[in-house]
């Protein structure tokens, strides 16, 4: 089955959010992230919700934690060990703020890297494996 890192940018939209993780639970690929897309994930959510809905921030950063421990309870194998791609950071060239997302789907073997930000994956930083495919809401890297 696919193996697909899941950028925090597909992550935090709930819609997008769910139609990705409804696709996980029913077997069409296994989700792949890490410690530090979670943390972009709680940090964002809880930003646009406080923003949203005129809430404190604390309460959001409380629900957004909330999410994300029913996310690692509904795929507890989706978090990829800090050993697989930290090593690997360093060598990815793609731009400085997402290379631990490059990193985690060169350290998983994934199939696909899930994204609604290519720009910052450009076609030389890519891996050999990967092509694109775009559609109207996100942008999936695909290969092997």
């Amino acid at each position: 089955r696919p193996v697909a890192v899941l950028d925090a940018n597909v992550l935090v939209p709930a819609g997008l959010r769910d139609l990705m993780l409804s696709c996980a639970d029913v077997g069409v690929f296994r989700p792949v992230w890490q410690a530090e897309i979670e943390d972009e994930v709680v940090r964002n959510i809880a930003r646009l919700t406080a923003e949203r809905h005129d809430i404190e921030l604390d309460q959001a950063r409380a629900s957004a934690a909330a999410t994300m421990a029913q996310m690692r309870g509904a795929f507890p194998d989706a978090c990829a060990a800090t050993e697989l791609w930290t090593p690997l950071v360093g060598q990815m060239t793609c731009d400085d703020k997402d290379r631990h997302v490059l990193a985690v789907a060169v350290g998983t073997d994934a199939t696909h890297l899930v994204t609604s930000n290519v720009r910052d994956f450009p076609v030389r930083s890519r891996p050999a494996w990967a092509e694109c495919s775009a559609g109207p809401a996100i942008r999936v890297m695909y290969g092997r």
